[in-house]
């Protein structure tokens, strides 16, 4: 995708030392650990541990997420010069994933990397952005101006999850 780099607006008090930047390839172990932190930390209250083992497998394919992740515009938010979390976001404007370090929640990092998303889908001229959004991340797309499309039931390494799509208009 060739579009420009991601623009890190103003920041907030509460969250002035959180740094935006676009992500690449080399990007991949660290947020491919992000992504299996979150899953078994921040999702720990809406799905089993077997649930969480079959999304983010201990043995989690770190080449498999990287060819995942590389086929999207990624975009990382730093704290300290740590992956704080990301999103991607797919042609046609899709919003493939978007995690938090457990660590680092509740600090305003996914209504940032949400905001960044749209003005990157903006730019890539798509009207509306959608998503497949577990129940831990609803809340957070719905504050930012999602609405439900409709409540799924997905199989995954042989265990059922729920969760929703969602979209927005841009």
């Amino acid at each position: 995708m060739s579009v420009p780099p991601v623009s890190d607006p103003p920041v907030s008090v509460l969250d002035d030392s959180i740094r935006l930047r676009d992500g690449g390839s080399g990007d991949a172990p660290a947020l491919a650990a992000l992504f299996r932190a979150s899953v078994h930390g921040a999702a720990a209250g809406h799905y089993d541990a077997g649930q969480r083992e079959a999304w983010a497998p201990a043995d989690l394919d770190v080449a498999a997420f990287a060819a995942r992740i590389g086929r999207c515009r990624i975009i990382v938010a730093e704290r300290a010069g740590r992956p704080a979390g990301f999103a991607t976001l797919a042609p046609g404007g899709l919003v493939d994933m978007l995690f938090v370090d457990p660590d680092f929640l509740r600090l305003g990092i996914g209504r940032r990397l949400l905001r960044a998303v749209e003005d990157a889908a903006r730019l890539a001229g798509d009207g509306r952005l959608e998503s497949h959004v577990s129940l831990t991340a609803r809340p957070l797309f719905e504050a930012a101006g999602f609405r439900v499309d409709a409540e799924q039931s997905v199989e995954l390494r042989g265990r059922r999850f729920t969760n929703f799509r969602m979209s927005k208009r841009l």
